[in-house]
């Protein structure tokens, strides 16, 4: 069976209409992912210049970081000073109340040493 050229045309203008939907619908999904593509390159814009700022501030960051890890180094030293004066203090604290004590009793002896001897004296203490 061969084809004549009728028939050849007939199959051409079926194929065409058949495919004439799906070149539609390809024209409309290119027309689409051109616009996607825009979109998208725009948005590959725009999370460059963040990307940009987070660099940024992560280096920001990182020089805050160091200026309290210095700052922290410097309160833990000032932290031990102030414990050991501190403990400095109470040292003193204590021995200032002990030599307080010996003090109130050495005058406490002292005027029973002084009334006894008054007394033998036979001074009066009113005197």
């Amino acid at each position: 069976m061969s084809l004549t050229k009728n028939d050849l045309q007939a199959i051409g203008e079926l194929l065409d209409e058949k495919l004439e939907p799906v070149k539609a619908e390809q024209q409309v999904q290119s027309k689409i992912l051109k616009e996607h593509s825009g979109i998208l390159q725009e948005h590959s814009g725009i999370l460059q210049e963040h990307s940009e700022v987070l660099k940024e501030h992560s280096g920001i960051l990182k020089e805050h970081s160091g200026i309290l890890q210095e700052h922290s180094e410097v309160l833990n030293g000032h932290g031990k000073t102030l414990k050991s004066l501190k403990s400095k203090v109470n040292r003193i604290d204590t021995l200032l109340d002990i030599v307080a004590k010996t003090y109130d009793e050495r005058i406490v002896g002292s005027q029973r040493a002084i009334k006894r001897i008054n007394d033998h004296l036979g001074l009066s203490s009113q005197n």
